[in-house]
């Protein structure tokens, strides 16, 4: 799995094969994808999920923007309610704009699981923004 950024069972991805690590395996939607499907396309191998998901997880970063800081607390509240275990939080204020940016490394098994925790975090009070990093 490519380290740029941590596919999760069910995303789109594609294989791309390295010159000394073997395959690796970015989402679609990776910042990386664009430059190497335009500059490698003879390095390029199409790439499907099992049917089902192994029994591990995968790791996932996400940014969430919002506009008080209790919103912390309710976002560890939801991220608690799906199969997800939180491996890093921290919260970041902004005084200039009167934000607090929270960066949060989760495990889960699949992204329609991922899905249900960001629509959760998102459907919160005071929630701007969140986002996949």
């Amino acid at each position: 799995m490519a380290k740029c950024c941590n596919p999760v069972f069910g995303d789109d991805v594609f294989g791309f094969v390295t010159r000394t690590d073997g395959i690796k395996i970015p989402r679609i939607t990776c910042p990386n994808a664009a430059r190497l499907l335009e500059l490698y396309p003879y390095r390029i191998q199409k790439v499907k999920w099992a049917d089902t998901p192994s029994s591990g997880t995968f790791q996932v970063a996400l940014k969430v923007i919002a506009d008080e800081e209790s919103a912390s607390g309710r976002i560890l509240e939801v991220t608690g309610q799906f199969k997800a275990s939180i491996r890093s939080f921290t919260v970041t204020d902004n005084p200039r704009n009167g934000t607090y940016e929270v960066s949060l490394k989760i495990s889960v098994p699949s992204n329609l699981e991922l899905d249900k925790v960001v629509s959760q975090i998102r459907a919160l009070k005071h929630i701007l923004k969140v986002a996949r990093v």
